[in-house]
């Protein structure tokens, strides 16, 4: 079985996977909502890749659980136009 290459993302890349912006990222991190960076050196941070791609599946399925359980979502009637 082959083991999954976790890498180490810098900030930029982290903005560019996520969406967020630096303030939200390290606001988020602060506050327990967002993973914490890996130091690297003395002033270096970066993401592991892993733990970037679970909170984006966690936010996938929240938005997907959250849709799921709308009746009118389940129904077909979704309101598009």
């Amino acid at each position: 079985m082959a083991q999954d290459i976790v890498r180490l993302l810098r900030l930029a890349v982290v903005l560019e996977l996520t969406g967020l912006g630096r303030t939200t990222v390290f606001d988020y991190v602060r506050l327990g909502k967002f993973p914490a960076p890996v130091p690297l050196t003395a002033t270096a941070r970066a993401w592991r890749s892993d733990e970037i791609e679970n909170w984006i599946a966690e936010r996938i399925a929240a938005r997907d659980a959250k849709t799921s359980s709308r009746p009118d979502v389940q129904n077909g009637a979704g309101g598009a136009a």
